[in-house]
């Protein structure tokens, strides 16, 4: 490569991770959304392959989501056999097992599943935001699969789409990236990487430029990841992207609550979270006492067992029909009153299980809250009786 080309690799924020490390990944999958400069891909690889210099940092697979005429110009300049600047890149830089062929092209779809040629309307635009979550979110369900995301091509909106799902969804070795290119050469359409001889192509003035001595940055962008924020069921299920950012933002107010006695089940809006029988009449208690205004309670001591919490606690058990169903050792311990070790438990291990099946950001709405300052606490639950039922 003559001494003139040049490639940068930049990291703005680095990310020391304990985690599986990236070259153990069995595939890393590169994801690009374009719109009509198919160039941004072979720029983008180039940066990777010679900018890095590290094996376990550059894809294995290319991954590209565009428009039917953005396929269309991918196909033509990038995988025709013989003029194709995928092949050539290839080549060139003598790359080997990286994979891009035409079945990893998805054309954006709309609302009617038709292809799109454009995105003009809100319509398509809400579309377009779907398909490209329900990409991102299918590619980092396997674990030894490691995303490399870049929001480069296509329009804006749609390089937003693309690293805000990978917010959503992204895990640890998950990469946001954006490439740069020198500024007489952005754009260009007849550029697609810095070669390694002289090769010639012009400006939107006519002036020529030496291809060799194009300039490439790669830039690794750091993001938060909110993957542990969302329900387990809402990386299988097909929510789209504005489902995904409601469920979010879903307010405590906005929440709807309903526990089936029969089954020990509590349903936050479609969610199911089972809970063991103890941890569910717990749990219940609490929604008993929202539900008839009765107010938070205050946690026993860890060795002074209530009786009166006790025998409250014991009433909600009874009047549902679960006392069978309860251990004996438990409701034996409960008749000498509640103390502070069982009331903790019960709280911690019905908390987690609530984060663990609803995400952190639904879970917590929902959990058996604390109430006040240290050594004043009490503890109750933040919903609106109104959207609690009980089964």
């Amino acid at each position: 490569m003559p001494e003139q080309a040049r490639v940068g690799y930049c990291f703005i924020a680095n990310q020391n991770l304990k985690h599986k490390r990236h070259d153990l990944m069995n595939k890393r999958v590169f994801l690009m959304i374009t719109g009509l400069s198919p160039q941004i891909i072979t720029e983008t690889l180039y940066a990777y392959y010679v900018g890095t210099g590290l094996d376990d940092s550059i894809p294995t697979e290319v991954h590209l989501i565009t428009t039917t005429e953005g396929s269309e110009r991918a196909r033509l300049t990038l995988l025709e056999p013989v003029t194709g600047h995928f092949h050539k890149l290839l080549d060139a830089y003598s790359i080997n097992n990286l994979s891009f062929t035409e079945d990893h092209i998805h054309v954006l779809t709309d609302a009617h599943s038709e292809y799109l040629r454009d995105i003009r309307t809100p319509e398509d635009n809400t579309s377009a935001a779907n398909f490209i979550c329900e990409w991102v979110k299918k590619f980092t369900l396997d674990d030894d699969t490691q995303l490399m995301v870049s929001i480069a091509g296509g329009r804006k909106t749609m390089g937003y789409y693309a690293g805000y799902a990978l917010t959503l969804f992204g895990r640890h070795q998950d990469q946001l990236s954006h490439v740069l290119v020198s500024e007489e050469f952005e754009g260009n359409r007849d550029f697609f990487f810095p070669t390694r001889q002289t090769e010639i192509v012009y400006s939107h003035t006519n002036k020529p430029l030496d291809t060799s001595r194009a300039e490439v940055t790669l830039a690794q962008i750091p993001f938060v990841r909110l993957r542990q924020e969302l329900p387990k069921n809402s990386l299988v299920a097909r929510l789209g992207f504005e489902d995904t950012v409601s469920l979010i933002n879903t307010s405590p107010e906005e929440l709807s609550v309903a526990l089936d006695v029969a089954n020990c089940t509590v349903f936050v809006g479609p969610n199911a979270v089972h809970l063991e029988r103890i941890d569910f009449c717990f749990y219940l208690w609490f929604v008993e006492r929202l539900l008839n205004d009765i107010g938070p309670v205050i946690k026993p001591y860890d060795h002074d067992p209530d009786r009166d919490l006790a025998e409250d606690f014991l009433g909600v058990i009874d009047r549902h029909g679960m006392t069978m169903l309860i251990s004996n050792r438990t409701l034996d311990a409960l008749n000498k009153g509640m103390d502070g070790g069982f009331f903790s438990s019960k709280r911690t291990r019905i908390n987690t299980q609530l984060s663990k099946a609803l995400g952190l950001s639904v879970g917590t709405k929902v959990h058996i809250q604390t109430f006040g300052s240290r050594g004043q606490s009490t503890y109750g639950l933040n919903l609106l009786a109104d959207a609690v039922t009980v089964v």
